[in-house]
Order: C-alpha cells, then structure tokens, then sequence
C-alpha cells in the first residue's frame, strides 16, 4: 500500500470512529425516550374503533388555524421588537427574520399543547395520540443527534475501508449494527417504527392507529416549521424597511 493510500484508508478510518463517538455520546438521550415509549405501549390495550379514529383526524384538520400560525400573524414581531427595548439594542434579536426563526421550538410548544387538547374525541385522550407524541419526540431527538446523517455515512466508510483498503471492518460493523437494532434504525438512518411496534408486540391495528397518530402529529409540527420559515422570508423583505436595519 502506498504511503498516500495509507494515509487515506487511516483518515476512513478515523472518520468512521468519531461518527460512532457521536452515536455513543448520544445514547443516554435516546434511551429515556426510547424506554418512555416502550413504557407506554405497555401500557395500551384494545385498539381505538376507527370511527373515532376518524374524528380525531377531523377534529385536528378542522383546527389547523389554531394549531399553526397565520403568515400575517408574524407582522406583529417587529412590534414586539419596537416596544422591546433590549429586543432593539440586541444584536441578533433586532432583527425580525432571525427572531421569528428562533421562536419556532416555542411555537411548536405551544401548538403542542392545543394539540393536546384538539386530540380529544368526547372529552377524552386518544392512547394511540400519547404514543404517536412519544414516537414523535424519539424521531425528533434522533435529527438532532444527527442519526440520519452519520448512519448512511459510516455505511458507506465500511463499504470504501473493506473495497479500497482492505480493512477488517467486522468489529466496526458490528458495532454500528448494534447500535442501529437496540434503537431500531434503518439504514438511511430513520425510525423503523414498524420494526419497533412488532418488538413490543402491538399488533397491528393498534400499530396502524400509533402510525396515523404519528404522522398526523409531523405533518402538523411540518406545517408549524414550513409557515415560521416563511413569516421568516416575509419579514426579511420587508421588515427592515421598517426597522431600517441590515441583514
């Protein structure tokens, strides 16, 4: 092997080991909300009938304008901003785009709640709905720890460390393996819920509701992102006009 050649398989290799460091370091989070979910779906018991399965469907359809903001609603930052004196003088919040992108984790907070209570079908909590959020939450705590960037990326540093280099990656694959069955991950990095649900044997109604609440509950946090991003847009067109600040 040439000495280029070995420099480039020994930087695979490094690469490889601080994608894993980064899965490890990780772990303790994903598993309180791993354990969390698992702790719930012990607890479920017959599947919610579909018809009021289909209510909570409308009622969250019917209540989207609660749940996520209206584009115009965003105008009222730079008042906020103007009657704010400290939000005036400070560097990053003075500026009404960068404000309104940061306020996102709190608005979903919020719209987490009245999600809560809009969920409700006769004045009662759907169990499915509990679980959905909990799926929800370990699906949202594996994009920050970066899981569905490293995975595919360590898959293909094994795949270039054994086809260009030769190296013996067993243990390495092995690890990452491990590591990918224990919080059921596929290979492109993402939840493999239906792997999940089958582990904790819920059967497969009750696993057809937990997978409508899920995406019922991304597809309203989406929509909570994609109208911040674009109150974001609107105000960095217009706003500073207002404010006449710099970008």
């Amino acid at each position: 092997m040439s000495i280029i050649k070995d420099g480039f398989c020994s930087k695979l290799t490094d690469e490889f080991d601080k994608r894993m460091k980064t899965l490890k370091a990780g772990e303790q989070l994903l598993n309180s909300k791993l354990n969390s979910l698992k702790l719930n779906l012990s607890t479920l018991g017959l599947p919610t009938p579909s018809s009021v399965m289909s209510q909570l469907k409308s009622n969250i359809s019917n209540n989207m304008n609660k749940l996520v903001p209206n584009l115009d609603q965003f105008d009222e930052v730079v008042n906020l901003i103007n009657s704010c004196s400290f939000a005036k003088k400070d560097s990053m919040l003075s500026k009404p785009s960068t404000l309104c992108n940061s306020l996102t984790s709190a608005i979903k907070g919020n719209t987490s709640k009245v999600l809560d209570e809009v969920a409700k079908v006769a004045n009662k909590a759907i169990p499915e709905f509990d679980a959905g959020k909990l799926v929800n939450e370990l699906k949202s705590q594996l994009k920050m720890g970066g899981v569905n960037t490293i995975i595919p990326q360590a898959k293909q540093l094994l795949d270039c460390m054994s086809a260009i280099c030769g190296t013996d990656i067993t243990g390495r694959m092995n690890s990452l393996n491990s590591y990918m069955s224990k919080f059921n991950i596929n290979g492109s990095g993402e939840l493999d819920l239906d792997a999940l649900l089958a582990s904790q044997n819920i059967n497969t109604d009750l696993a057809d509701n937990i997978s409508d609440c899920t995406d019922q509950i991304s597809n309203v946090m989406t929509s909570v992102e994609d109208q911040v991003s674009a109150g974001a847009s609107k105000l960095k067109d217009t706003a500073y006009n207002i404010l006449d600040l710099g970008d």
